[in-house]
């Protein structure tokens, strides 16, 4: 019994130092490891970055001029139907409809934003002559409208900033209207419009305006003064009321065509947008009236359009 226990004790002897041998052979050593203790649920979440979603509320007649940007990508497609019954100076009395239709990108972040917009257009004028009745329809592509801004002041109740509108003379040559005061028809020149523009914020009530000084390269028939005042009024998540009053004041009122003698056009522009979640982004869908004002603005006008935002913003 004791050579037994003498065996076994000698064993586990020579285990130990044979363990400790080879520990020194290989350079190890056991030590104790610490494990790091887990970190609190209430500061892995505080220490999540939080990006919170901005609304975008655009105007709609005055887009490339209003002082707020797309947060990302811009798409918007629509059309509208104006018509006008006009007494002309010489020789008569007549009427005019148009259905302009256009597609708009831009592509902008807090502070800057780009884009361009081009249009299809058909009309149909109706009027007396010396010579007889005048009964006529087209239709074409307008010219291309490019515009960037950057708007380097945004505060908590202002927004102010300023950039350009150019108008390329991509048009059909031969395709002019009534109502050509802003190149929705081809001007054959190139159009350049500065101007400056500002929002300001009380609550939800969002009040923009704008001014632009319109010229075009060769001749100044259409030069002039483009202005804007909206209000913009947010009801509810789903619903934006708009109100814009969109006018333009031309230099020069004595055009030698049949479309001279426009002065002062002015429309009230009402309407609102529907907002319908997509994801990150945003659907809206923009019914949009127009009411002239003044003698030479379109009577009446209805349109929507439908636009894509915050794509990719």
């Amino acid at each position: 019994m004791k050579r037994g226990l003498l065996a076994l004790s000698m064993t586990g002897a020579i285990c130990s130092i044979a363990s400790i041998a080879m520990a020194g052979a290989y350079g190890e050593e056991e030590t104790a490891v610490e494990q790091p203790a887990a970190a609190p649920v209430e500061a892995a979440k505080a220490e999540e970055v939080k990006v919170e979603k901005v609304d975008v509320f655009r105007r709609w007649a005055a887009f490339s001029t209003d002082a707020e940007t797309s947060r990302g990508l811009w798409i918007e497609a629509g059309m509208i139907h104006a018509h006008e019954g006009f007494l002309q100076d010489k020789p008569g009395e007549g009427e005019h409809d148009q259905i302009s239709s256009f597609l708009r990108v831009a592509y902008g972040q807090e502070l800057w934003e780009a884009g361009a917009e081009v249009s299809y257009d058909w009309y149909r004028q109706e009027f007396d002559t010396l010579l007889g009745d005048v009964d006529d329809d087209d239709h074409g592509f307008g010219d291309l409208e490019m515009f960037g801004k950057v708007i380097p002041l945004r505060t908590k109740y202002v927004d102010l900033g300023g950039g350009l509108v150019i108008s390329a003379p991509t048009g059909e040559a031969d395709f002019r209207g009534f109502q050509n005061y802003r190149g929705s028809f081809t001007t054959d020149e190139w159009g350049f419009d500065p101007f400056v523009t500002a929002g300001f914020h009380a609550g939800p009530l969002h009040v923009r305006t704008s001014f632009g000084y319109q010229v075009y390269t060769g001749f100044n028939d259409y030069d002039g003064l483009d202005y804007n005042a909206t209000i913009l009024l947010p009801i509810g998540d789903m619903l934006v009321f708009r109100s814009e009053f969109d006018g333009f004041h031309f230099f020069d009122d004595s055009r030698g065509t049949i479309y001279a003698h426009k002065d002062e056009v002015l429309d009230w522009v009402p309407g609102f947008d529907i907002r319908i979640p997509v994801g990150d982004a945003e659907f809206l869908i923009r019914p949009t009236g127009t009411v002239g004002l003044t003698a030479d603005s379109r009577d009446w006008g209805a349109g929507i359009s439908f636009a894509f935002t915050g794509i990719g913003g």
